[in-house]
């Protein structure tokens, strides 16, 4: 998906720099939408199915979402900012060109990049296709939050849209210069993306639902209504980076949230959704901001988007609040233990975190018996600390230390249970239940396959 996104995007520049410089307009047009839904390729993979695939922990999730961020928020800044040398010493088809042939490496590079998938997966006949195509919307339409978030995410591309255009009319009416100077506005828009990724990690770290939201929409407002003020390149400089540090805030908060609370299935497809729709919003917002212009003066229009803002951002956070407040913090030593074990270690960080939240923590005296042969196995326990006896028809088979689980072969088999496990001396357990292991177990190829090898093991 990543090279075919690549391929295309390079293409389509390519396409647009040829137009531009052939004078053909409607035919930039058209290679610079494609360029646009290309784009739309890529981001989803990324935080839909990569990103939360190669990190394990919670924090690491939220730390890679930032790193992500920040190459973006770099690329942001270098892009308008190379873009902005090539306008002043050539044309807007070279810098197309440009990011054809860049765009074109990325490409490259991504086919070169040996990816160990797992195990194949099998492959649906058409309409099954179709049923997990569609399934991301069947999603948004269960989980009220995800919808709320998306709406949140869409005033972040609002914000962009409208932007797109203010770097041009701040640059030409404000300041008298023309693409050199919306370059670097451009560029200090994304410089204060850059620091907004830093700025809301610990927040969202501390599962806060309203403060990165309202806090991000409070600096979009008052960056957005500075520039009905700025004459000068130096104070415009300033409202475009405040601008692009509360837009990526914003963006960022909603991201994490919906990695945590998409079902995690589909959660590649929720992000295209999340995508398709963060497009339509910069559109919305540049043609918004445009018809806004024919009507009121530049200062008038930004206070009425400034305004805007706190208003659709405040309505979004009364909404998430109306349907409950976000999950309580995991415990640090529930995630440890759970990543330490073989069978969850693969899991991605979604995926622990959501089991950390339903894990319970059993504390039992010594004598207890936390399993009885031949009784109905309901739970998958994790040592954490104590030791247990295994024993089958009475005879010591096996001792279970801290760091060590069992109970697995009871859930993945469908069987009774195979043995008697009883604390040796005041034990400490970590508990999953059935429907949480097998769900998020048999979900994840990796995650079955160690826990089919403890199983065969014992079999054996």
């Amino acid at each position: 998906a990543l090279a075919a996104g690549y391929a295309l995007q390079s293409l389509a520049m390519a396409a647009t720099a040829a137009a531009m410089w052939a004078d053909v307009g409607v035919a930039a047009y058209a290679a610079g939408a494609v360029v646009a839904t290309a784009i739309s390729f890529t981001r989803p993979v990324m935080r839909g199915s990569l990103l939360p695939q190669v990190t394990h922990s919670p924090t690491d999730l939220v730390a890679a979402n930032v790193v992500l961020g920040l190459i973006g928020r770099v690329g942001a800044f270098v892009g308008p900012l190379a873009a902005g040398i090539l306008l002043a010493v050539s044309s807007p088809g070279t810098v197309f060109a440009v990011a054809a042939v860049t765009i074109g490496i990325a490409c490259v590079a991504v086919l070169v990049t040996h990816v160990d998938d797992g195990p194949s997966a099998h492959v649906p006949d058409s309409a099954a296709a179709l049923n997990r195509v569609l399934a991301g919307f069947g999603a948004v339409r269960r989980v009220p939050r995800v919808r709320v978030l998306i709406g949140i995410l869409a005033v972040a591309g609002l914000v962009n849209g409208v932007c797109d255009v203010a770097f041009v009319a701040v640059a030409g009416d404000r300041l008298g210069g023309g693409g050199g100077q919306s370059g670097a506005l451009a560029a200090a828009y994304g410089v204060g993306g850059m620091f907004g990724a830093l700025a809301v990690t610990t927040m969202v770290r501390r599962r806060e639902t309203a403060r990165p939201f309202l806090t991000s929409a409070a600096l979009i407002a008052v960056g957005v209504a500075g520039m009905s003020f700025v004459g000068a390149l130096a104070p415009a400089l300033l409202v475009f980076a405040m601008v692009g540090l509360g837009e990526n805030a914003l963006r960022l908060a909603s991201v994490v949230t919906i990695q945590r609370e998409a079902p995690w299935d589909v959660l590649c497809r929720v992000f295209g959704i999340v995508e398709g729709t963060q497009m339509a919003s910069i559109a919305v917002g540049s043609l918004a901001v445009t018809m806004l212009l024919s009507w009121l003066t530049f200062g008038e229009a930004m206070i009425v988007f400034a305004v805007l803002v706190l208003a659709l951002v405040g309505l979004g956070v009364a909404r998430m609040a109306s349907h409950g407040g976000a999950p309580p913090p995991v415990d640090d030593a529930i995630v440890d233990r759970l990543l330490q074990d073989r069978v969850f270690a693969p899991l991605p960080a979604p995926q622990i975190e959501r089991l950390a939240r339903n894990a319970s923590v059993r504390p039992l005296d010594h004598g207890t018996a936390v399993i009885t042969q031949g009784a109905q196995g309901d739970e998958y326990y994790l040592v954490m600390a104590g030791t247990l006896d295994v024993s089958i028809d009475s005879r010591l088979v096996a001792t279970v230390n801290p760091g060590d689980s069992f109970g697995e072969l009871a859930l993945l088999r469908d069987a009774p249970r195979a043995a008697t496990v009883t604390a040796t001396s005041p034990v400490t357990l970590l508990v999953v239940d059935r429907d949480d292991f097998l769900e998020i177990v048999t979900g994840h190829p990796r995650s079955l396959s160690a826990a089919s090898a403890v199983v065969d093991g014992y079999v054996s």
